[in-house]
């Protein structure tokens, strides 16, 4: 009996390529360079901007850079001021005549935007300030010795230190 000859098919070439490809993905994953990771739980230094919006203007002053900042509910430390700014608050409207979209100017209004320092605890993609979650769009009722306001976090980073 005549043994037949195997010929080279279609599954035979799926079947080389998944294990090529099985193969690279391993060789990936074991010589690539791993991220630097802060460990969870782990304190680090950051810097959180807070934002107030439409303030009165008169008020716009009364956080001065090395005020101690507090919050509001649990009155614990929650960092120190280490920049201020203010802009002109803007509204943005329609014109009912022309449909055209307006931006206006608030008069006596500014936003102010406070940036604090603080040592944070690093816990699932968010820092937490003696037990207050600071993540971007999170609402902080924030003292300071000459105001007290509800801000939202507008930005987070971590700085060296």
């Amino acid at each position: 009996m005549e043994k037949k000859k195997r010929r080279f098919n279609a599954v035979d070439a799926i079947i080389i390529v998944l294990v090529l490809a099985a193969a690279a993905v391993a060789g990936y994953v074991l010589l690539s360079e791993k991220e630097e990771v802060v460990p969870d739980n782990e304190k680090v230094k950051i810097d959180y901007v807070l934002m107030v919006g439409e303030m009165r203007s008169i008020y716009a002053d009364n956080v001065k850079v090395g005020d101690p900042v507090y919050d509001q509910d649990t009155e614990k430390y929650i960092g120190k001021v280490v920049q201020v700014s203010s802009a002109v608050s803007k509204r943005t409207g329609t014109n009912r005549q022309t449909g055209e979209q307006v931006v206006t100017d608030l008069q006596n209004r500014r936003d102010l935007y406070v940036t604090v320092e603080a040592d944070a605890e690093h816990t699932d993609n968010m820092y937490i300030v003696s037990g207050i979650n600071v993540v971007v769009g999170a609402v902080i009722n924030f003292m300071t010795p000459d105001l007290i306001q509800p801000s939202n976090v507008v930005s987070v980073e971590q700085v060296a230190g």
